[in-house]
């Protein structure tokens, strides 16, 4: 027979989401604020961006306080909507550089109890239904993960 060690499980009380800005990912932050609601957690919304290196050549790219401020942007809209739609829970955002899902599975590991994340929902291979962030997530990350399909259209 298995012997069943006690684990020492520490609750963080922490429902971290994902988001990019898009209607999917805002249907996962809407998601992940019932999520925290039901658990009486704190809600993290996390944008992570970064600048793909495209190999050789003379690709333009913007400057990167450009970019960072449209990032910051994009977690400002989703903390504000949220705080506006969910006001019995405490929502945070944080902004990350660095690769989405590599980044949004270290956050959510060390600070979280489950993250959430949007799919895409489309196409028949692995990477095209879920999207590569989801797929990075949920292949990767040690804590429960909550994939969020796109609302069906009728």
């Amino acid at each position: 027979m298995t012997e069943i060690k006690n684990l020492d499980i520490q609750q963080k009380n922490v429902v971290v989401v994902g988001t990019d800005g898009s209607d999917a990912a805002s249907r996962a932050v809407s998601y992940g604020a019932t999520e925290a609601s039901v658990r009486g957690s704190k809600l993290l919304i996390v944008h992570s961006w970064f600048i793909p290196n495209f190999g050789y050549g003379s690709a333009y790219v913007a400057p990167i306080n450009e970019i960072e401020i449209a990032a910051q942007e994009v977690v400002d809209k989703a903390v504000e909507a949220t705080k506006e739609a969910f006001p019995g829970i405490e929502v945070k955002g944080k902004l990350l550089e660095g690769t989405p899902g590599v980044r949004l599975v270290e956050v959510a590991d060390k600070e979280a109890d489950i993250v959430v994340i949007g799919t895409r929902g489309h196409g028949s291979f692995t990477s095209l239904l879920l999207g590569s962030v989801s797929a990075y997530v949920l292949h990767h990350s040690n804590i429960p993960v909550l994939l969020v399909r796109p609302e069906a259209s009728h």
